[in-house]
């Protein structure tokens, strides 16, 4: 019985996986415009897929417009399946009336600023005393090191 097999990762390729990774999330982190954009882009995102706007719904609602004029015009000059375009109008004005709903959500998303996000009002170095601020690599090395 037991697992199988097991597959041999070398330490030093995870290690460096792990600091590869830790860079990246203090390089944002780090940067305290760079981590509000990305808290406020998260912000916006959540906020549009709670309230159903969409923020290309204007784009949509003139293509879709563009379509129904497309087939007005060919009724007029004599379209012969008169049953799929009126199909197609009423499919094409839901459309349109879904997007007008999606457009009538007002408000805006909330914003954080870098003062309310970060308790040192935004500069990462008040974390530590003067004069002993760590290196990013010292922050990720104590689990690494050989």
């Amino acid at each position: 019985m037991g697992c199988g097999p097991g597959v041999y990762v070398p330490q030093a390729s995870v290690e460096a996986e792990a600091v590869e990774g830790l860079r990246g999330l203090l390089g944002v982190c780090a940067d305290p415009k760079g981590f509000t954009r990305q808290v406020n882009e998260e912000l916006r995102r959540v906020w549009e897929a709670s309230t159903g706007r969409d923020p290309h719904a204007a784009q949509k609602i003139t293509e879709v417009d563009r379509k129904i004029g497309n087939i007005r015009r060919a009724i007029e000059d004599g379209l012969g399946d008169a049953a799929w375009a009126n199909q197609r109008l009423r499919q094409l004005l839901a459309d349109r009336e879904t997007l007008t709903a999606a457009t009538a959500v007002s408000g805006e998303p909330p914003r954080f600023t870098r003062r309310l996000l970060l308790p040192t009002g935004g500069r990462p170095r008040r974390y530590w005393p003067k004069g002993s601020r760590p290196s990013a690599s010292a922050c990720c090395a104590p689990g690494c090191r050989k």
